[in-house]
């Protein structure tokens, strides 16, 4: 009697359980890298914020080096508020916005200049230099990144008279509607706590709404928060002089007066941060951040 061989009718492949747990096994896998990954990318991010500052810093001495001051922080004359930041456009290789600016007018001033586009269209061109790439997408022109001009904290020791402390930074505000106003820039003569000792330009990339712009003269401003501080309002003036604000954690960055850029801690002391703020008030602070 011959024998059949049987073949089995068993096919090769996986099972339902075992598909599960690879599966799982891969979402296990996907859950522990995913932070690592998210936390490099903030890494380079966060380094990318501090290019800017440096960029920032190298154009703003070509400026000073060129003049012998520091740009102003803004310039309010007959409240046209221009910006620190359309005056070293050159600088940043941005010459053609800055011929097609017309400081005769208003930053945001919408008729059109000899160059055919208004101040209000060259100061809504994103540039990147200004923007923290941490921070989300907001309106064309936004600016993540604000002059120092001053401190406006009180109860602190030594004590700051009434306004004394608004005018007494590196990118101080010329020309505003008042009976004690400054008509020129800082030259570096004025800096006596020296460069190093000093804040330049802050990170302030808070969530107003609308935003800084950088074409805009108020795309400065003055120490009055401890770093990342929580914001009541979003919208209201807390958040406008937030100081430094980052949407890094731990702290922000800042651009010193001699090209040097820090990050600070969340718990740096308000003594510490106004003392930075000001150029001649002969503070020693340890700057070893």
């Amino acid at each position: 009697m011959k024998r059949q061989c049987r073949r089995s009718s068993r096919r090769a492949g996986f099972t339902l359980i075992e598909l599960l747990a690879v599966l799982a096994i891969l979402g296990l896998l996907v859950s522990l890298i995913m932070p690592a990954v998210q936390q490099a990318r903030e890494a380079a991010r966060r380094t990318q914020c501090k290019n800017n500052l440096h960029q920032l810093g190298v154009a703003i001495h070509a400026h000073a080096g060129d003049r012998q001051l520091l740009p102003e922080g803004a310039d309010y004359e007959q409240f046209r508020y221009h910006s620190w930041c359309t005056r070293i456009l050159p600088l940043l290789d941005q010459a053609n916005l800055f011929n097609d600016y017309d400081w005769s007018k208003a930053w945001d001033d919408a008729t059109a200049n000899n160059g055919g586009r208004s101040n209000q269209q060259v100061t809504q061109t994103p540039l990147s230099v200004f923007r923290c790439p941490s921070n989300p997408p907001t309106k064309p022109g936004a600016s993540d990144y604000g002059g120092c001009y001053g401190t406006s904290l009180t109860g602190l020791t030594p004590g700051y008279g009434a306004g004394e402390g608004w005018e007494a930074g590196l990118m101080v505000v010329i020309n505003p509607p008042a009976i004690q106003a400054r008509k020129q820039p800082v030259s570096l003569g004025e800096v006596h706590d020296g460069l190093s000792q000093t804040f330049l330009v802050l990170e302030c990339a808070t969530p107003i709404d609308p935003p800084q712009y950088w074409g805009n003269g108020g795309n400065c401003l003055p120490v009055e928060t401890g770093i990342n501080f929580h914001l009541v309002d979003e919208d209201g003036d807390d958040a406008y002089f937030a100081s430094i604000f980052s949407t890094h954690t731990g702290g922000g960055h800042a651009l010193f007066g001699d090209g040097r850029v820090a990050f600070l801690s969340d718990s740096t002391d308000l003594n510490i941060l106004a003392a930075l703020s000001t150029r001649s008030r002969s503070e020693v602070v340890n700057t070893n951040f």
